[in-house]
């Protein structure tokens, strides 16, 4: 019904916070693949991965991608989300996503 009914400001703000949580998951779990890659290429080539490899440029890429992702979801959410306003009395922080 959310195509002809627009969300009560609850739902609209748990959709925000659920959004924020997978966007976060995801960001992680493609950092979390780099770091691997990274150390199979640094043990690939005895600690001293060289600055022309194809490998590193192309990890180089995919983080740049997964920053702007980040950026971009960030922007069209109409900024950080502040968990205070979802759970009182805690001390303010931006949740989870927070671009460069």
């Amino acid at each position: 019904m959310r195509l002809l009914n627009e969300p009560k400001p609850a739902e609209a703000k748990q959709q925000a916070i659920f959004d924020a949580a997978r966007n976060f998951a995801e960001a992680a779990t493609r950092i979390d693949d780099a770091a691997s890659q990274l150390r199979a290429l640094s043990d690939q080539h005895n600690g001293e991965i060289p600055s022309d490899s194809a490998d590193l440029a192309r990890l180089q890429a995919d983080l740049k991608q997964t920053q702007d992702s980040i950026g971009r979801r960030k922007r069209n959410s109409g900024g950080s989300l502040e968990c205070s306003k979802y759970w009182p009395g805690r001390r303010p922080w931006p949740c989870l996503l927070r671009a460069p």
